[in-house]
């Protein structure tokens, strides 16, 4: 939580700086936000992400891994109910706030998913 805790004290840590997110990470996070209900290995949701991605195909797996990466930075995680919950209300409100994530130069596949790049 500590990314968290030092974004919101000084609003000028970008979420990148803050939590080292490649950019899968930061649309999952921008779904989450805009709609808490969201089924992220749905095809529909894949789709939305692959385009903003500019990939044709995005693999569940990938975004398994993704997930799986922002639970252990304690960013979101999967409620009781099935959800993607942000871990703090706050950095959910940061989110929101914040409509342009910045796209990185960090790699969205690692190696053993090369398969989603085109």
């Amino acid at each position: 939580m500590g990314a968290v805790v030092m974004m919101l004290m000084d609003p000028a840590i970008s979420l990148q700086r803050a939590c080292d997110l490649d950019d899968l990470q930061k649309h999952l996070l921008r779904l989450f936000s805009e709609r808490p209900a969201a089924k992220p290995f749905s095809h529909a949701a894949r789709k939305q992400l692959a385009k903003s991605l500019g990939l044709e195909t995005l693999k569940v797996i990938t975004v398994q891994y993704a997930l799986r990466r922002l639970a252990e930075k304690t960013i979101v995680s999967k409620s009781a109910r099935g959800l993607y919950v942000f871990e703090s209300d706050a950095f959910e409100r940061w989110v929101k706030g914040n409509a342009a994530l910045p796209a990185t130069k960090k790699p969205l596949i690692r190696n053993r998913h090369r398969g989603d790049e085109k």
